[in-house]
């Protein structure tokens, strides 16, 4: 049986962590730490619908 390897460029996971606000700002702050970002605002989801509640 073949695993299923699920990372952060699943959708499901990469919403996961992106909805809880200091995942966001921890994970931009790793990948973009030259912009000194303090906060992130968050948005309503632009395409509602299209993936399962979590």
């Amino acid at each position: 049986m073949a695993q299923e390897y699920f990372d952060f460029t699943n959708d499901l996971i990469f919403r996961w962590v992106m909805e809880h606000e200091e995942n966001c700002l921890a994970i931009l702050r790793a990948i973009l730490p030259e912009l000194k970002i303090t906060a992130v605002k968050r948005r309503e989801n632009e395409h509602p619908g299209q993936l399962p509640d979590l």
